[in-house]
């Protein structure tokens, strides 16, 4: 009978330089311990502690790790813990009790997922984000090899990154005193965002506008890009004209995937996903004009005629309904997105009051 596997492992340090590759847990024996940077042993990560960890992934998809301390730091244990999704952390002795009181960011141990962000030292710098308590004094002017690369004001804190080719300095003048400095309330990894549309269409109310009847149907949206690609099953039926004005593509079709991006954005019926990326307004219709291709530069001619074009498509499709453009003071055609945001800041009383997505566009 095979023994039950644990959560954790101890990880046992070799001095001289040499790491300690360790098995999963349930496997308490070793391998030999090879010198850094050894074929074969795939990436390494440096841990907010300076701490270098050598992650190999094996073929039955188990992660062995290897931990190489920093310098002065060959009596520190380390723990291995197997998360969620085969995701490995290797959590040093000395930041378990900030981890424990929640003043470290977990995924910064997180070896996995250090690998799968790019965070692997192949960069020099470990990117992070220290917040504030309230009100009180930032010390991250006195950090040691850390540099404050933004201010983050809205949620108090500042975006940072760590040196990693100082070791542990950052780490020693971060806990000293084996507690963070006075002021800081908590660091976290800046870890890369990965938006999607079971995320950002929900985060914008669709949902909401869904069930009050709001789908979409009935409306026509021109796409004015690299074309769309109609055989797409979230986008099936729903491309009711499509023309090409770069003369690259008789049949208006994307080669580049951008305006497909955009169509399902709009309109995605889910299909493809079983409904989990649904666009924001899945009953909508869609008008695909051609102005941009894979090596064409989309000239002014191109997006005019596109934009006179999906004009009259809109008559032809929505016979009572009139597409307008719709010019408001500030918000000038090709005008950079920044004017349009303040524009919408500006006016967003009264687009609180519009219905749900798809409505009054040009309608009255």
């Amino acid at each position: 009978m095979h023994r039950r596997r644990t959560l954790t492992a101890a990880l046992t340090v070799l001095a001289l330089g040499a790491f300690l590759a360790v098995t999963r847990a349930a496997d308490a024996r070793t391998v030999a311990a090879q010198p850094p940077g050894a074929a074969g042993i795939g990436p390494v990560v440096t841990l907010i502690t300076g701490d270098r960890i050598h992650v190999l992934r094996q073929p039955d998809g188990e992660v062995s790790v290897g931990v190489e301390p920093a310098p002065g730091r060959a009596d520190i244990g380390f723990q291995r813990l197997a998360g969620i999704g085969k995701d490995v952390s290797v959590i040093p002795a000395d930041a378990a009790p900030l981890l424990a009181a929640g003043r470290l960011d977990p995924r910064l141990f997180n070896v996995t997922e250090l690998v799968r962000e790019g965070y692997t030292d192949a960069v020099p710098t470990l990117p992070l984000i220290v917040t504030y308590d309230t009100g009180a004094v930032r010390p991250m002017a006195t950090a040691r090899a850390a540099t404050t690369v933004r201010a983050l004001p809205s949620i108090n804190g500042a975006g940072v990154r760590q040196e990693k080719r100082q070791g542990s300095a950052f780490w020693t003048w971060l806990t000293g005193s084996h507690r963070l400095p006075a002021g800081i309330r908590k660091v976290w990894l800046d870890a890369r965002s990965h938006p999607a549309l079971d995320v950002s269409v929900p985060q914008i109310g669709a949902p909401a506008a869904w069930a009050l009847g709001f789908t979409g149907k009935g409306v026509t949206v021109g796409v004015l890009d690299t074309g769309i690609k109609a055989d797409h099953p979230d986008l099936a039926g729903k491309v009711v004209e499509a023309k090409d004005f770069t003369d690259t593509s008789p049949d208006a079709s994307d080669d580049v995937g951008h305006g497909t991006h955009v169509a399902g954005i709009i309109a995605g019926t889910g299909a493809a996903s079983n409904g989990r990326f649904r666009g924001v307004a899945p009953d909508a219709n869609l008008v695909s004009g051609k102005v941009y291709g894979r090596r064409l530069p989309g000239l002014r001619d191109h997006r005019g005629h596109g934009m006179d074009r999906a004009e009259g498509t809109r008559g032809e499709h929505e016979p009572r309904r009139q597409l307008q453009r719709r010019h408001r003071p500030g918000i000038a055609r090709g005008e950079h997105a920044d004017g349009a945001v303040r524009h919408a800041v500006r006016h967003r009383g009264r687009q609180q009051r519009h219905p749900g997505p798809g409505v009054h566009t040009g309608q009255r």
